[in-house]
């Protein structure tokens, strides 16, 4: 047992860190939030309590807006820790760090098992992966099923496996239960251009892989198919299928190939200026050619450009590529780090890891309490620490070290975060009805146990006012409402500091060199017409 742990203490050490740094304050909901996913975990657990499978419900009525398999995975973990945020992140947290295991037996595949080790650890500690594998959104389970296809695939093909070449097609269909046809569409593009590069086709058309065709169809129509079982089909295909998935070609909103192909840059941080210095050299140095680094080139590529369809391009749409990178990475580091161009970016990075130590030391100066002091003292140590590291090109030990520091600041970000929806305003909101000025409503329905409107113009609000409704409204609003328009006389009757949606650089440069953060923070308001109760 002792030769198996040594054996494998890569491999644990690995599956530790990656879990440390998705559950540790997991149910703090001051940071790391997205509204969505509020959405999400209050349908999953309407599923759980009303024991259906296949129908999503929010507040009573069918919510088709994505398949249920995020859900399923939910209420498997609602039973151990009740229905709550808290239990909702930790099933995207777990299906997370399997994905970084899976990521590990690819890599160890491709390249070598320190290749894949090292995979695993830049996949764990990139921006992305840090958010989205700590709130329950759907970005992590679809980045499980690709990276489980595509390890299926090429073991298939590595091994002329045709159980392998099964697998592939029944989990690239079991992939569509989790956003729909979009991963299919993916996962499909790359095993066709791989196959027409490096041959192989006989190993995914046999007998074995037909039957894994048929399963994989199966599981695609699964769901529609209960739908129309249920009688719901004509709600079911105007939600889901024209809504959901033919509007995003039509959305009105304006989105460039920059409203996507940045993030790449900001999930894969701080890794993203060594991928920048490694990823030309795959194609000066032709390693291209070569199957094993065809498949995270494919992956990145047929992921970006399929996403770059639509009309809509949101920037979480970059995530299941995540792995790509990071196998790319560690693909070739061991062969060029002493390459100029490598060195070049460790350069760079250590100059933003510089950076981000005089932000530190800003953040110190607006420390009011020890606990914060101690953990920003010791981050701005591990800082020091991972610029040497990356001037001596160490990559390992710096992956750690930056662990470190990320665990240091989850620590310390509850103490200068504030509610999102303090429990005095919901208490004073009652059963009134309920408008949020131009933000997204599923945490405030969540919270208040109905869905409340959202709405976006002052002749809402004067709508909702004048029938003794109540409105949340930022400072920034109200005050534009104000100037174009007056609105009916109204009071506060209470309010509460929340951040800006965005800051200017002048903005957060003035806080940090004055010690002052109350330009980061804008006040929102509850307000009701004068004289209503």
């Amino acid at each position: 047992m002792i030769n198996n742990l040594k054996k494998n203490e890569e491999l644990l050490l690995l599956l530790f860190t990656s879990s440390l740094l998705l559950l540790i304050n997991i149910g703090n909901i001051k940071e790391f939030f997205c509204d969505d996913e509020y959405l999400y975990i209050k349908i999953a657990g309407e599923m759980f309590q009303k024991k259906v499978l296949f129908i999503p419900v929010w507040f009573e009525e069918a919510a088709y807006f994505k398949p249920p398999f995020t859900y399923w995975l939910m209420m498997m973990f609602f039973p151990f820790g009740g229905v709550n945020i808290t239990t909702g992140r930790f099933s995207i947290a777990f299906i997370s760090v399997f994905t970084i295991y899976f990521i590990y037996l690819l890599g160890k595949r491709l390249y070598g098992r320190e290749e894949g080790y090292l995979a695993g650890l830049l996949t764990c500690t990139s921006f992305g992966y840090l958010i989205y594998g700590r709130v329950g959104m759907m970005d992590m389970p679809l980045t499980f099923f690709m990276t489980l296809s595509i390890y299926s695939f090429y073991r298939a093909f590595q091994e002329k496996s045709s159980f392998y070449g099964a697998l592939f097609f029944a989990l690239t269909g079991a992939s569509c239960l989790v956003k729909g046809p979009i991963s299919i569409i993916i996962l499909l593009s790359i095993a066709i251009i791989f196959l027409s590069f490096f041959g192989g086709w006989r190993i995914f058309f046999n007998i074995r892989s037909i039957a894994g065709i048929l399963v994989g169809i199966f599981l695609v129509l699964l769901w529609p198919l209960s739908i129309y079982c249920s009688g719901d089909w004509t709600n079911w295909y105007n939600f889901f299928i024209l809504r959901e998935n033919m509007g995003k070609f039509s959305d009105s909103t304006h989105y460039t190939i920059l409203s996507l192909l940045p993030y790449y840059l900001q999930f894969f941080f701080p890794w993203s200026l060594i991928f920048l210095g490694i990823f030309p050299l795959i194609f000066l140095k032709k390693y291209f050619r070569r199957s094993e680094y065809a498949i995270p080139l494919l992956w990145f590529f047929c992921s970006t450009l399929i996403f770059l369809l639509p009309e809509t391009k949101l920037k979480h749409y970059t995530i299941p590529a995540l792995p790509a990178l990071s196998l790319m990475v560690s693909a070739i580091w061991h062969k060029v780090k002493n390459h100029p161009l490598l060195k070049i970016s460790l350069y760079i990075t250590s100059i933003v890891f510089l950076l981000l130590f005089f932000i530190l030391s800003g953040l110190i100066r607006l420390t009011f309490t020890f606990p914060p002091f101690i953990f920003l003292s010791m981050a701005l140590f591990i800082t020091l620490i991972i610029i040497v590291f990356l001037i001596k090109g160490k990559l390992i030990h710096t992956i750690y070290g930056f662990s470190i520091w990320v665990i240091l600041l989850i620590l310390a970000g509850p103490y200068f975060t504030f509610e999102s929806f303090p429990e005095e305003a919901i208490s004073l909101i009652g059963n009134s009805s309920l408008g949020v000025v131009k933000k997204q409503i599923y945490l405030h329905s969540y919270f208040l146990n109905r869905p409340v409107r959202q709405i976006s113009s002052r002749e809402e609000t004067v709508e909702i006012l004048e029938k003794n409704g109540k409105i949340i409204i930022s400072k920034g609003d109200l005050d534009t409402f104000q100037k174009d328009s007056l609105l009916p006389s109204f009071r506060i009757i209470y309010s509460w500091e929340q951040w800006k949606g965005g800051f200017s650089p002048e903005e957060i440069f003035y806080s940090l060199s004055y010690s002052d953060i109350s330009g980061l923070k804008e006040p929102v308001y509850i307000i009701q017409k004068e004289g209503s109760n």
